[in-house]
């Protein structure tokens, strides 16, 4: 699985001529959005290639604080929030059918300030790049990660407000998951998984991994990591 993602990034560093298109001056946007009358969110990340953060510390009441930076025009991406119903939809994604190869002269980077108060359901879809989903003080009801190539860090440290769910599936890297210590917490890993590397307080039977207060504290996360990601570390 190693020799494998180092051929995929071997073959993509460098790549940046898109359609004729090169990487120009690098932009940069910003996009606030009021939470309005929805209860709780659904979120869904879209990002073919670049750096994606997910943390929060939006301001003033608001949903979400968004920066981005890119230096190809197609990269910019797009932002929609529909807070109709109970449940809003916030959507931040990449559209059109152009493809960038990630290269040095690349840039492409969003950062997204969410609400720490508002219930989250968080859907990451990924491509080509590294990425920090910091999620530990967000109000999560569960979280849904589609790798790619490259490395993903999800750091789940804080005081979860109820039991939720995480899955990460497929892609080609590595996964580094900081758990919540003040909850139970239980992985599993199955189908083309490599390495699976713990450290902390986290015990292993019949291919699953449980800290001292999973089934005994009132809020437990449950951790699935299935097919095709590379080695997986679990830090306790």
């Amino acid at each position: 699985m190693r020799y494998l993602l180092i051929a995929c990034c071997a073959a993509l560093a460098g790549c940046v001529t898109v359609d004729d298109e090169r990487a120009g001056p690098v932009k940069e946007d910003s996009v606030h959005i009021d939470r309005g009358k929805a209860e709780q969110v659904r979120v869904e990340v879209r990002m073919s290639v670049g750096e994606l953060r997910i943390s929060d510390g939006a301001a003033g009441g608001k949903l979400v604080d968004a920066n981005f930076r890119y230096n190809l025009p197609f990269l910019k991406p797009t932002v929609d929030y529909n807070d109709s119903s109970f449940r809003g939809t916030l959507i931040v994604e990449q559209r059109g059918e152009k493809k960038a190869r990630l290269g040095s002269d690349m840039e492409n980077r969003w950062d997204l300030r969410l609400d720490p108060d508002v219930p989250l359901d968080l859907e990451v879809k990924l491509g080509v790049g590294e990425n920090r989903l910091n999620l530990g003080k967000l109000n999560l009801r569960g979280v849904r990660v589609h790798m790619g190539v490259g490395e993903c860090r999800m750091d789940l440290r804080g005081e979860p407000q109820r039991d939720y769910e995480v899955e990460i599936h497929g892609g080609v890297g590595g996964a580094t998951i900081y758990l919540p210590r003040d909850a139970g917490v239980i992985a599993t890993a199955k189908g083309g998984i490599g390495n699976i590397n713990i450290e902390g307080d986290l015990r292993e039977d019949g291919g699953r991994y449980s800290n001292r207060a999973y089934g005994k504290a009132k809020v437990n996360v449950r951790i699935d990591v299935r097919g095709g990601v590379g080695a997986i570390k679990l830090i306790s």
